[in-house]
């Protein structure tokens, strides 16, 4: 298979615009009308390998019940959450891991548990420890699958698990896991054959087993039924059978490689109807069926090998609704066509990776190839609009010429350049257009000159600029037309201006005035408006704006000024619109959308915050809001609350970039806009925002910026973060990050993301591209993570998923050391008094004891004293 051809959105996505691109009757040139192709999938991501994809040859995807998306692929299973994969792999090391790498078919039983069939096995995951419980054939037991190579997969309304294998048809009962096996006997009964391609339980409850040989019908008691291969025009043909359905009508589909589909008219039906390949509009595109499928309105979906996706229109028709449309494809066959719960298509391609293509109705109508004949040519820029007094919507494109546009029946009716017709379009490229007072049109042309279309003649009426005639056009490179009130015709060119007189078919040059050079004959008018006063405004794009007084043939300039802070920021101008206060809204080159009042002649900007200053084409609504297109797709500004409204491709925009005056109100209230991939209509009261509130899932965590996984080393998960509600981290692991996703996949560019950690912010933190929540150094303690996701309209869900956190402290900052080490503290301290205190005392005492003792040695010495005193004192006898 050939490679995608696409443009890249965001990093590493791969944006693909999708429309239908078939349409009846050949390409033509000069006049023809043909039916519009009805725009029926408009816009799709393209993952592969350069996102994360295990491998491009997808071949079954599934959604399960938290919103995950699961991818099999010929190497491996794939978990995608809108952003990124996580891939399982077979490891001969793990028991638990997938038991082999080539995934053949996915079901989400009653349960909500994930079965996996594989080229060697059946398996069974486990969402919280993300492991793997393999089922494998074994010889020597009883209760095992007949064989290990599952080619389909079916649950019952009974809650029983059909298992078809190369090797014969298994039923497990999921509450006992008893397994009951029916195979081909060589008698001729049991099953038409052992390799069992597709299954299918009807309204009835019988199960439909497709095999190479003919097709079982089985009941609670065995095989009830067999309809075996017939070569009549009617019968069960030997292409081997590749899918079965039933749609929403009882009809029974089965698609085969090579045969084509066929119908039974319900389960009664032995008749079989087939739908081929062949010459008529509505017949498949070829033979080889992939897969078939059961829209969410019950209609037959088929995809093909090369050749597209069809839906089912009834009878014997099938509508092309994703083809092999500028490479898209690329002959990629269609694998698988799974349908979620919001009704958006994910297909799995063999060579391609995986497609999505969002269900929602688009808020805007893209018209990427109007035709036939505008695909065979493969441009559809387009560049200008008007509206005639039939209603009719006149569309100029660069390169693909002029469309007449119905807006009853969708058709276009297409002009285009004959060489050989001197009364045809000048030329293909047509830059400006006007309906003039007779419901005729002029067409502005590049290198073409100004044609008019009389448009009860059909035929072209050439003007072109010739240097020997100073009454002729002055370029032949018109920009700008506008017709006055007084039904005056005014040319803008580039490098040029005239008014046209229609009398004489003849052209008055116009100068304006000035002392810059710019502002003479030199300026090129990209824009004209008439006001309420008759005043002619024209925009230039380099030499600023000025008004024009048909009356006086006056000339008023409004230029860029350095010193005037009022004046225009700007000389660039690319677009002009007149709101309903009579004042001018100017789309300029790189200052933004500004505001200029005619009647005090001062400039104010419009959307000072609006990063994208190039803003190439103005529409105000009757509401008062703005729509503006910029290099950034298509916007909505209320000058009442100040908010800007940004659209992208997922809602339905032709894509990115529009041209400059390329929009059109109406006067049946739809508005238009034109760009480089074609042409977006809309009703602006029909553009309402998404109200729904997107859900968050936990979907990694990362310490010191490593993944944690499921029991490592780190001991912080013992299952998976989606499922966990605690973790616990060590004082060596607070520097982590947990990432977390909305599963929202319509456009997940447009999503914003805020958390808050309860316990340590003091605020919620709003991101929107990173979707990580990262903490570092933080300190131990007992906290809440909770993350809100907003979708793209701006919508919180303020029901925030939450996750507790708890970081444990260090030993020496644990409650119990502290308490420990205080209180050692404190008897220490105690024991310390305690000893002091004994030992004051024991001085105490001592120095009493010393005291007596000095004392008693004191009397004893005083009682010597005396007693000496005393006899000294006494007589002597003789």
């Amino acid at each position: 298979m050939a490679q995608i051809i696409s443009s890249r959105l965001s990093g590493s996505r791969t944006i693909v615009a999708v429309l239908v691109v078939i349409a009846a009757g050949s390409p033509r040139s000069g006049l023809g009308q043909q039916p519009a192709i009805p725009p029926a999938l408009v816009y799709s991501h393209a993952f592969t390998t350069e996102d994360g994809l295990s491998q491009n040859n997808v071949s079954c995807v599934i959604k399960d019940k938290d919103g995950f998306v699961w991818v099999g692929t010929g190497d491996g299973l794939n978990r995608f959450d809108g952003y990124s994969f996580i891939k399982f792999n077979h490891s001969d090391k793990d028991s638990a891991s997938i038991s082999n790498d080539v995934i053949r078919s996915l079901l989400l039983d009653s349960k909500g548990r994930l079965w996996i069939g594989t080229y060697n096995g059946l398996n069974l995951y486990d969402d919280e420890t993300e492991t793997f419980k393999n089922f494998l054939t074994n010889d020597s037991k009883e209760n095992t699958i007949s064989q290990n190579t599952i080619l389909c997969l079916l649950e019952d309304e009974r809650h029983q698990l059909w298992v078809g294998t190369y090797y014969g048809l298994n039923k497990i009962d999921l509450q006992t896991l008893e397994i009951t096996k029916y195979f081909h006997h060589l008698d001729g009964t049991g099953l038409a054959d052992n390799a069992v391609n597709a299954l299918l339980e009807d309204r009835n409850g019988k199960i439909w087993a497709c095999t190479a040989k003919g097709i079982n019908i089985l009941s609670p008691n065995g095989v009830e039924k067999t309809i075996p291969q017939r070569q009549t025009p009617d019968g069960l043909t030997s292409a081997l059978t590749v899918g079965i359905v039933q749609d929403s009508t009882g009809a029974i589909f089965i698609g085969t490689n090579g045969g084509g589909v066929l119908r039974l008219e319900d389960e009664h039906d032995e008749t079989f109807e087939y739908f081929t390949h062949n010459q008529k509009k509505y017949s498949l595109g070829n033979d080889i069926i992939a897969t078939l499928g059961i829209d969410r309105q019950g209609t037959l979906l088929v995809g093909t090998d090369g050749a597209g996706l069809y839906r089912h229109l009834g009878g014997d028709k099938f509508n092309i609704i994703l083809a092999r449309e500028s490479r898209i494809l690329d002959n990629a066959g269609i694998q698988k066509i799974f349908i979620d719960e919001q009704n958006n298509y994910w297909v799995g391609l063999f060579g391609a990776g995986l497609l999505f293509i969002s269900g929602d109705q688009p808020r805007f109508e893209h018209y990427r190839f109007f035709n036939a004949s505008m695909e065979r040519i493969g441009k559809n820029s387009v560049l200008s609009l008007a509206e005639d007094h039939d209603q009719k919507i006149w569309i100029g494109t660069d390169g693909a010429g002029l469309y007449k546009f119905d807006p009853e029946t969708k058709a276009f009716t297409t002009y285009l350049h004959d060489p050989a017709s001197a009364k045809s379009l000048s030329t293909n490229v047509v830059k400006s257009l006007l309906v003039d007072d007779k419901n005729n049109l002029y067409i502005g042309t590049y290198a073409g000159g100004l044609n008019y279309l009389d448009t009860k003649t059909n035929t072209f009426t050439h003007y072109l600029h010739n240097p020997k005639d100073t009454t002729s056009i002055s370029t032949n490179h018109v920009w700008s037309l506008l017709q006055d009130h007084k039904k005056r015709i005014f040319v803008g060119q580039l490098g040029g201006l005239n008014e046209f007189l229609p009398a004489t078919k003849t052209f008055k040059a116009l100068t304006i005035p000035g002392g810059n050079p710019i502002t003479t004959n030199t300026a090129s008018v990209f824009c004209m408006r008439e006001d309420r006063n008759g005043y002619v405004w024209m925009g230039t794009r380099l030499a600023g704006i000025h008004r024009y007084d048909p009356q006086t043939g006056a000339f008023r300039s409004f230029l860029s000024s350095i010193k005037d802070p009022s004046s225009l920021p700007t000389n660039e101008i690319l677009e002009f619109e007149l709101d309903a206060q009579g004042k001018l809204l100017i789309g300029t080159d790189n200052k933004g959308m500004i505001r200029f009042d005619p009647e005090t002649f001062t400039a104010v900007d419009m959307i000072p915050e609006f990063l994208e200053k190039n803003i190439p084409s103005i529409l105000e609504d009757n509401a008062g809001k703005i729509w503006f297109t910029s290099f950034d797709g298509l916007h909505k500004f209320d000058p009442a609350t100040g908010k800007i409204y940004n659209f992208t491709i997922a809602d339905g925009l032709q894509g990115v970039q529009y041209n400059e005056g390329a929009r059109l109100k109406s006067s049946t209230g739809e508005y238009y806009f034109g760009g480089t991939n074609g042409l977006n209509v809309f009703r602006p009261e029909k553009v309402i925002d998404d109200q729904s509130k997107p859900s968050v899932v936990f979907t990694r965590l990362a310490l010191f910026h490593d993944a944690v996984r499921i029991n490592d080393p780190s001991g912080i998960l013992t299952k998976s973060i989606s499922k966990s509600r605690t973790i616990t981290l060590q004082p060596n692991q607070n520097v982590f990050s947990i990432e977390f996703a909305c599963l929202e996949y319509r456009f997940p560019k447009k999503n914003k993301y805020r958390y808050y950690l309860d316990g340590f912010d003091h605020d919620w933190n709003t991101i929107q591209e990173s979707r990580t929540a990262t903490y570092t150094n933080l300190p131990p303690g007992d906290y809440t993570l909770r993350v809100s996701a907003a979708n793209g309209d701006g919508y919180w869900n303020d029901q925030a998923a939450s996750i507790q956190i708890i970081v444990i402290p260090k030993w020496h900052q644990r409650a119990v050391i502290r308490i420990g080490f205080a209180s050692f503290i404190l008897l220490s301290i105690l024991a310390i008094i305690h000893i002091r205190t004994r030992f004051l005392l024991t001085q105490k005492r001592k120095l009493e004891h010393l005291v007596k003792l000095r004392t008693q040695l004191i009397e004893a010495q005083k009682k010597r004293s005396r007693t000496r005193t005393k006899n000294w004192s006494m007589p002597m006898r003789k």
